[in-house]
């Protein structure tokens, strides 16, 4: 079983790297070739497993529901696009990057208020920080590499919510 896992792992690293290198600038353009459906099959088959790297500063357990009924609950699918977005933006600042939430599960969801249709529950969105950047920081970057295809979100002086899902949306709370 192991050597299954580690082979999948392989294929996430070496599937993130080859996306990575496929970028236009700092701007993501979207789900476009082999590399990132290679890393979309290694993600898949990985993230029964707790506690495995996604990428080289992501691990699975960073996603994890944070909610009490459903004691941790790990997601059955991470977006590889929000873990790239995730990459992108501790690059662009050079400083760790803390997931505050990542997946919730329905109850999770309802119990912190989120929408019905949030992208925390489709495994692409995030709230997150950049430990000494300013949350509005984080969100221009965020805005600038998820251009038309995804959302931000601002929470004051307390985090961005970032996503992946497809269309621009943007918010402030």
């Amino acid at each position: 079983m192991d050597g299954l896992f580690d082979l999948a792992h392989t294929g996430i690293m070496a599937a993130l790297g080859r996306v990575l290198s496929r970028m236009d600038g700092d701007v993501y353009r979207g789900a476009d070739d082999e590399a990132e459906e290679g890393l979309k099959m290694a993600i898949r088959k990985s993230v029964a497993r707790e506690d495995k790297q996604l990428s080289p500063h992501f691990r699975l357990v960073e996603f994890r529901c944070r909610g009490s009924e459903c004691a941790g609950l790990f997601p059955e699918y991470i977006s590889p696009a929000l873990v790239i977005l995730l990459e992108k933006l501790r690059s662009r600042f050079n400083a760790p990057l803390r997931i505050q939430s990542g997946f919730r599960c329905k109850a999770h969801n309802k119990e912190v208020g989120g929408s019905a249709n949030s992208r925390h529950m489709h495994g692409d969105g995030a709230d997150i920080r950049i430990h000494g950047i300013q949350p509005s920081m984080v969100a221009n970057a965020a805005e600038e590499l998820v251009g038309d295809t995804g959302g931000v979100g601002r929470y004051a002086r307390r985090f961005t919510h970032v996503d992946v899902r497809g269309s621009k949306a943007r918010w402030a709370a």
